[in-house]
């Protein structure tokens, strides 16, 4: 008989990472006949999944409603208790509390609400594994109704040693919230002591591990892990024409989703500043179309900016990537051997970057001068802090120094393929689907 795996890849953050992660694991399966059924909170998800996959829409719109009815008349969540007077370029945090905030988990009423929601569906389609990438809810649905649970999870939230900020000392005045509080009943209902800790959620029966061992350098006990990464190619027509093979040089730029959207286009003009004169060709992913009407003067007549960029169709013929650190574009920059300048946007990011920095494959720049200011919060349950970086700190003579040594340093092309090759050797779709059927 076919096994069902229902997999929840956390799309509330508004990132697309989790969602292409779980779906190349979703078409070994579907090769082998297994039924796939993903999870969606988010309508504009359901476009990436294969039209093949079912799909369960758990709509979060009654837990937004109820947030921003509270927030009028009481600040109850993160809220800064003094005004900002001017968004910053970049947060440092130090734990997944923090995602805990950011997934819209203020209360105790909205976790029980998602999680009765979810367990409807799990009761209803009757799954024999749930794979979790992200998704906060996934191990104590799995615990609840006896489940298999496996986890699509990194180094940095590994629950048995997670290590958030692990290329520096983090700063001691960052206080994360106690905002894992939240699922202390849904705790009680397992038979679980409730954790303090945000990564503790992402525990389960095994660990698929996105990446190799130098990538993701996770130290465990647990002899249920795997090891292993595919990115997906999926072709944009509308760039095959702008970026021949033969074209001189080629640089992408992209930011994801982690900036503030009051500063996208200051960081862009920045970087078209910055690389004027220099003769290659700028794809830039544009997803705020910010940069339609400086376009308008043709003024950069080597760029092309897209609101939207299918990056295989471009990574294997590109010189440089210019990113944000964001976890799908860094792992494709290595999938496809393409050395990067990472200027993450919060701290997540940074660490990607950093990881990046020492496997020899890019440099890391800070979008924010430092120091960090730090910034406290208010919600449900106390105070906590992070700090913010509020004044730019990029300049272009420093800037186009870096660009200048990846552009000729043949040794990031060169350490960047060797990664391209180590990865693909992991990605062993059989031995994949043996480690999964050992669970159901």
């Amino acid at each position: 008989m076919s096994k069902k795996v229902l997999f929840l890849a956390n799309d509330i953050g508004g990132g697309l990472g989790h969602i292409r992660r779980t779906v190349q694991i979703a078409k070994v399966l579907k090769k082998k006949g297994w039924h796939i059924g993903f999870i969606l909170h988010n309508k504009k998800t359901k476009k990436y999944l294969p039209t093949e996959f079912l799909s369960f829409p758990v709509s979060l719109v009654q837990d937004h409603i109820y947030t921003l009815f509270r927030s009028k008349f009481s600040p109850v969540h993160h809220f800064p208790e003094t005004g900002l007077g001017s968004a910053p370029y970049f947060w440092e945090f130090n734990s997944l509390n923090y995602q805990v905030l950011r997934d819209g988990y203020f209360t105790p009423g909205i976790a029980k609400r998602r999680y009765t929601g979810l367990a409807k569906v799990i009761q209803r389609w009757k799954p024999d594994i749930l794979i979790g990438d992200g998704h906060l809810l996934t191990y104590l649905l799995g615990k609840k109704m006896n489940i298999p649970v496996i986890q699509v999870v990194r180094y940095f939230v590994f629950p048995e040693d997670p290590q958030f900020i692990w290329w520096k000392e983090p700063d001691s005045n960052l206080i994360p919230p106690e905002s894992v509080k939240v699922f202390e009943s849904l705790f009680e209902e397992v038979g679980e002591i409730p954790p303090k800790e945000g990564s503790r959620l992402l525990k389960g029966d095994g660990y698929l591990i996105p990446g190799t061992e130098a990538v993701e350098p996770v130290k465990t006990s647990v002899p249920h892990l795997f090891y292993g990464y595919e990115a997906g190619s999926f072709y944009d027509d509308r760039l095959l024409n702008i970026d021949p093979k033969n074209h001189t040089k080629k640089v992408y730029v992209t930011i994801g989703g982690g900036a503030w959207k009051a500063h996208i286009k200051q960081y862009y003009e920045f970087l078209l500043d910055a690389l004027d004169q220099k003769d290659f060709q700028i794809i830039i992913s544009d997803p705020y179309g910010v940069l339609v009407e400086t376009m308008q003067g043709n003024r950069w007549p080597n760029v092309q900016a897209f609101r939207w960029i299918e990056s295989s169709t471009i990574f294997p013929n590109l010189d440089l990537i210019i990113h944000h650190g964001g976890y799908g574009t860094t792992m494709e920059s290595l999938w496809w051997g393409v050395p990067s300048i990472i200027v993450p946007f919060h701290t997540e990011q940074e660490g990607n970057g950093h990881r990046l920095h020492r496997l020899g494959t890019g440099e890391v720049l800070s979008v924010a001068q430092r120091p960090l200011q730090t910034v406290r919060f208010r919600y449900n349950y106390g105070h906590f802090t992070m700090a913010g970086g509020f004044r730019f700190g990029l300049t272009k003579d420093f800037f186009g120094t870096v660009f200048d040594k990846l552009m000729a340093d043949q040794g990031y092309r060169e350490n960047a393929r060797k990664m391209s090759k180590e990865l693909r050797a992991t990605w062993e779709p059989t031995k994949l689907l043996k480690f999964l059927e050992n669970f159901c």
